[in-house]
């Protein structure tokens, strides 16, 4: 599968010399103002120096060690970390970056506990749906509802009418679809390696697994570039708040690669 290996952010680096740091996609690191970390425990990986007692950050460059270079700004802000540790910015080694990036934007179903509250989810998410445009959403496991049932296609149809709906499985093994969804398709369901779930009278329930599944994603379910590339400046923003500073692309499959390009 092909990857990609990319720096979202300058990345936190302990150097007892002052470097530029600079990376792909930089955000709001060459903004900050000067600051000062000080009493806190900054961990630097760097066998040499393991541990730094202060660490100086001005835009681009970063700089920490023994308290002489993180002392040398002019009028910074000082922040005592008062015994926190100080970790540099990780690296996600498996990350489906686009798809991530997406799903943000979507209705989330990850801890609903039953199917009546995954479908008021998707009842809240429909009213902010614009004329023309897709509801996606992601993150069921019918195995945690209470009690357990298999959604269907007619729920979905209550809901959203001639919308089309899809919704992929917590696994992305899955997807429930409603009938707007479906008929997208016209009859094009069943490939090699896939199950569709069919209702007693022989027709489809809403619900396809493995190959007809990704089949249905990739085939018509419509997400525009522009779309993943708005998506994914979020994304960067939020990945970055949480301390992400670079990520192995796995959505190699997606053409990631153009999206990183027009970022940079």
């Amino acid at each position: 599968m092909r990857h990609s290996a990319i720096s979202l952010s300058p990345p936190f680096d302990c150097l007892q010399d002052l470097a530029p740091k600079t990376g792909s996609a930089q955000l709001a690191a060459t903004r900050v103002a000067p600051v000062i970390l000080e009493n806190g425990v900054i961990r630097t990986m760097d066998t040499s120096l393991p541990t730094a007692r202060g660490l100086a950050i001005a835009g681009e460059w970063i700089a920490g060690g023994v308290g002489t270079h993180e002392t040398a700004l002019a009028s910074p802000e000082r922040i005592d970390l008062a015994g926190r540790c100080v970790l540099p910015g990780f690296t996600d080694s498996h990350v489906h970056f686009p798809t991530w990036a997406i799903a943000q934007r979507e209705v989330r179903l990850e801890d609903t506990r039953s199917l009546d509250e995954a479908l008021a989810r998707v009842r809240a998410a429909f009213r902010d749906v614009r004329p023309g445009t897709w509801l996606l959403g992601r993150g069921w496991r019918s195995g945690d509802w209470q009690p357990p049932v298999e959604p269907t296609k007619e729920l979905l149809d209550e809901i959203a009418g001639d919308t089309p709906v899809a919704l992929m499985a917590r696994d992305s093994h899955s997807v429930w679809l409603n009938s707007a969804a479906l008929d997208r398709a016209n009859g094009d369901l069943q490939v090699p390696g896939g199950v569709v779930e069919l209702d007693e009278g022989g027709e489809p329930t809403g619900v396809l697994r493995e190959e007809s599944c990704w089949h249905f994603r990739d085939a018509y379910i419509e997400t525009t570039d522009d779309e993943y590339m708005e998506a994914m400046r979020g994304a960067i923003k939020l990945a970055n708040a949480r301390g992400v500073a670079a990520v192995h692309d796995k959505d190699g499959w997606l053409g990631a690669l153009r999206f990183w390009q027009r970022l940079e």
